[in-house]
């Protein structure tokens, strides 16, 4: 306890609000690197004057990384299955500490902490609305939007009082059938949910004004996040724009060799990523701009980018 005090004052140059938040990071934070992380990549902590950047920054000494993009098409569908597979089994015992990973969200607490967990929904919209506006995007412009991952319609919920058309997109049909319930339970007349049951069904879902997608596409292996990111920017009608999250280096040692993967992986949650040239490869091939790219704090480790690209 003394020790995530001690961290707001340092970190945050404050006293915590209240004995409740400092018990709250302390059984969050089961070590001192962990504390420090989490306060560190804090928005709080982000927005002071003399924050130093450097911190979320690569130095661009960093190695390559032996990441196996192409692989067969039999390859890429076994790939998604697993994916697959993981997340509706996730669905079924943690549901929604898979979407956040916090112990306040496992089963056992869920029952008095759903309505945090749908809250902090609002918070992610209003950054991605923030972003739009500042890249000289009017949302309100923006009829229909794609919540891509959207797991239990945590953002397909806070998506809904700013847009006439909300798509939830998730390949887990346990997830699925909770947010309805969930999005029934709100009367949200506005949402609607599909599953997505093969990696080329991304081909036949509907164009939309707005791609979004964030702590989603990183649980893939890199061939599955480079065939769903291009796939998602063909979703996007002329005019309309995406935001999507996808980790492009990931700390020293980690590689990709899908004869390996196949062998030994996709048993779990993972974390996974694609080298950001081939992102912008993809965006070129779309037909689309880059209007940032941002530095995030999704993956917790080594780099993360936030891409806001628009179709002409």
């Amino acid at each position: 306890m003394e020790v995530a005090r001690w961290g707001y004052r340092l970190i945050l140059l404050r006293e915590p609000e209240n004995e409740e938040v400092v018990r709250h990071l302390a059984q969050k934070a089961i070590s001192t690197r962990i504390l420090r992380d989490t306060l560190v990549r804090s928005p709080e902590a982000r927005s002071q004057a003399a924050f130093p950047t450097s911190l979320q920054s690569m130095t661009g000494a960093e190695p390559a990384q032996a990441i196996q993009i192409e692989v067969s098409p039999e390859q890429q569908r076994e790939l998604f299955h697993r994916v697959q597979a993981v997340w509706k089994r996730l669905g079924e015992t943690k549901p929604h500490w898979s979407v956040l990973t916090g112990d306040e969200f496992l089963p056992d607490k869920i029952e008095k902490t759903v309505d945090e967990f749908y809250r902090s929904g609002v918070s992610n919209i209003s950054t991605m609305l923030r972003t739009l506006e500042r890249n000289g995007i009017d949302a309100s412009k923006l009829r229909s939007v794609m919540d891509f991952g959207c797991g239990l319609g945590r953002l397909s919920a806070a998506l809904s009082p700013h847009f006439e058309r909300v798509i939830g997109v998730d390949i887990s049909s346990s997830h699925l059938t909770l947010a309805r319930e969930a999005i029934a339970k709100r009367g949200l007349a506005n949402v609607e949910f599909t599953q997505l049951e093969a990696i080329d069904a991304v081909n036949r879902l509907p164009q939309v004004d707005l791609v979004f997608s964030v702590i989603v596409l990183q649980h893939n292996p890199p061939p599955v996040i480079r065939a769903l990111f291009a796939a998602l920017l063909g979703r996007v009608a002329p005019g309309g724009a995406a935001v999507i999250q996808i980790p492009t280096y990931l700390p020293a040692g980690y590689s990709f060799d899908v004869a390996r993967y196949l062998h030994e992986g996709g048993k779990d949650m993972e974390m996974h990523a694609i080298p950001q040239h081939e992102a912008f490869a993809a965006i070129r091939a779309a037909g689309m701009e880059v209007l940032e790219v941002l530095d995030d704090s999704w993956t917790g480790m080594g780099r993360s980018n936030t891409f806001v690209v628009r179709k002409p």
